[in-house]
């Protein structure tokens, strides 16, 4: 632990990270260490330096968190005094970048006159200390400390506090609405996914679901998908051809290959970004997302089956470009090889799945009728 940082304080302020609500737990710590007698973190705008009036805004980025107020008494202070705060007037032209005692811009005189003085003075208030402890395009967020200035060592004990601690306050600000980002991120396009009708899944990088939609839920009770218990992780059944996977990716969910297939689903997968948190720690969370595959692909499915799953992505990126139509040569064009690396790429995926010509791909796919798979 730094010289200067309070060990109780520095707990409550990482533990913060993950779940916003106990900021107030912080607040009421900082209250505890310094006298003050009440503290507040604020959602501000940029050009007035006031309250925010969005609720959808204060919701998202978390504002206010209050300890120290009465409820009553912070109501009339958000919707009464939110244009009103003449602390805030001084603060457009002096950012609280660091910690600043607002009685140093503003005359205890001129802020007694001020609706907001009498609000403070009615609660033993007549100062407060602010710091900006976060940024967004537009807005900030403001962290003030209030107390009596007439208490010995208040305001030099609260400076003293938040000088130690600005740095873990700041970067612990930043991690938790970056995690939050991120968690309404993968929320989002799940809920998304789910009005398109397409089944989805979040995972990490070992196959473990860390959120799904309605739609995979009901291919889980299909038995379509699988996910484990305790494990978490999931599996696909032989029903599934993992289109867009990754080699490595596939190998990691796993598959059951004595499943029957039924009516076949295609999977692809992209990555979204991990909790900053667990930056270079951690790989990025992926999406899976489970369709019915497209017309004529179950008779190939069924013709090839786990033969499919030996190609190389480069290969089944060069398979999927021939069996849409094109000639060898130019599904090398479209995958980015060469003519003669593509009739290379060409002869290891006749090998692999043990067809002779393109064409026969091709009647696969458009054969409808129910075909043993081939050996």
């Amino acid at each position: 632990m730094e010289k200067g940082l309070d060990s109780a304080l520095v707990t409550e302020i990482i533990a913060a990270i993950d779940d916003q609500a106990r900021w107030r737990r912080v607040l009421a710590a900082i209250l505890g260490l310094t006298g003050a007698k009440a503290a507040i973190i604020t959602l501000r705008e940029n050009k007035t330096c006031q309250i925010v009036d969005d609720v959808q805004l204060q919701q998202e980025h978390h504002s206010p968190f209050v300890e120290g107020f009465e409820l009553e008494r912070v109501a009339y202070y958000v919707y009464n005094l939110r244009m009103k705060d003449v602390w805030a007037d001084a603060q457009v032209d002096h950012r609280p970048i660091v910690p600043t005692q607002m009685s140093t811009l503003v005359s205890s005189e001129e802020f007694a006159k001020t609706e907001l003085g009498q609000w403070c003075f009615d609660q033993g208030i007549n100062d407060t200390i602010v710091v900006q402890i976060g940024q967004v395009p537009g807005y900030w967020t403001a962290l003030n400390v209030f107390f009596n200035n007439n208490d010995a060592g208040g305001a030099d004990n609260i400076m003293a506090l938040l000088n130690d601690h600005l740095s873990v306050i700041k970067n612990a600000w930043k991690t938790g609405r970056e995690i939050v980002r991120t968690r309404q991120t993968g929320k989002g396009l799940l809920e998304f996914l789910s009005d398109q009708s397409i089944a989805a899944c979040l995972l990490d990088r070992t196959g473990k679901v860390t959120g799904s939609n309605k739609e995979f839920g009901q291919l889980k009770d299909q038995g379509i998908v699988r996910v484990g218990s305790p494990s978490n992780r999931l599996s696909l059944s032989d029903s599934v051809e993992r289109n867009g996977m990754e080699a490595e990716i596939s190998a990691q969910i796993g598959t059951h290959a004595d499943e029957a297939g039924g009516q076949p689903f295609g999977v692809s997968v992209r990555p979204i970004a991990a909790d900053p948190l667990y930056e270079g720690m951690q790989e990025p969370e992926l999406l899976l997302l489970l369709e019915p595959a497209r017309p004529g692909q179950g008779a190939l499915r069924r013709r090839l089956g786990p033969k499919l799953g030996t190609l190389t992505a480069q290969e089944r990126r060069l398979f999927d470009a021939i069996l849409a139509g094109g000639s060898v040569p130019e599904a090398g064009e479209k995958i980015g090889v060469g003519r003669s690396r593509a009739f290379e790429i060409w002869r290891a995926v006749k090998e692999k799945l043990g067809v002779q010509n393109a064409g026969q791909l091709r009647v696969y796919g458009e054969d409808t009728s129910p075909v043993e798979q081939s050996n």
